[in-house]
């Protein structure tokens, strides 16, 4: 049975598309495995001011997903009494976060006004690895916060993360602070 020049062009069509389902599969893997996690300063500096700004904005939730599902932390906080030295996973960090805005909140209450957080980073270093999936960055930081005119609490320290890139976003794997408050 002969079916003719329809046949030849549903073959050539069902095999294009085999070839186009094979090709996005390709792809696919390919940003999954290397083209997706691959970084350049441009997108650490952007992820630590997408950082800051869900900072400032009071973004729990935004903060909290930029935490990689591995995060650790270490962080060293100098008191009267000496450093003291503690360590968070991502719940943990993500639950600290919690607790800082919400004492920011019952401190509004309580005084009736608004309380200012103003915020300054300063990136010093990004070094890449040798496949750029993964980046040290080294920063200082400052966090004021107060009203118009009584500053209530500073935060100034210095910090050391490994950012890696998931899905196409930038995410903080770890982190070794070294904070005090004025």
């Amino acid at each position: 049975m002969y079916y003719g020049a329809s046949s030849n062009r549903f073959l050539l069509f069902f095999s294009m598309r085999r070839l186009l389902i094979v090709f996005l599969a390709l792809a696919a893997l390919w940003y999954y495995f290397i083209g997706g996690r691959r970084m350049d300063e441009e997108q650490i500096r952007t992820a630590y001011d997408r950082y800051w700004t869900a900072f400032y904005n009071d973004d729990r939730k935004a903060i909290c997903d930029m935490f990689d599902h591995d995060f650790s932390a270490k962080i060293t906080t100098e008191t009267p009494k000496g450093a003291v030295t503690e360590t968070a996973d991502r719940q943990r960090a993500c639950e600290d976060t919690k607790q800082f805005f919400d004492m920011k909140d019952a401190m509004e209450a309580k005084l009736g006004q608004e309380l200012y957080v103003n915020m300054e980073h300063t990136i010093d270093s990004i070094q890449f690895s040798a496949d750029r999936k993964s980046a040290t960055v080294e920063m200082r930081f400052e966090i004021r916060v107060g009203t118009e005119h009584r500053l209530f609490m500073k935060i100034a320290g210095s910090q050391t993360d490994t950012a890696i890139r998931r899905m196409g976003k930038v995410k903080f794997l770890n982190s070794e602070s070294e904070v005090s408050f004025y």
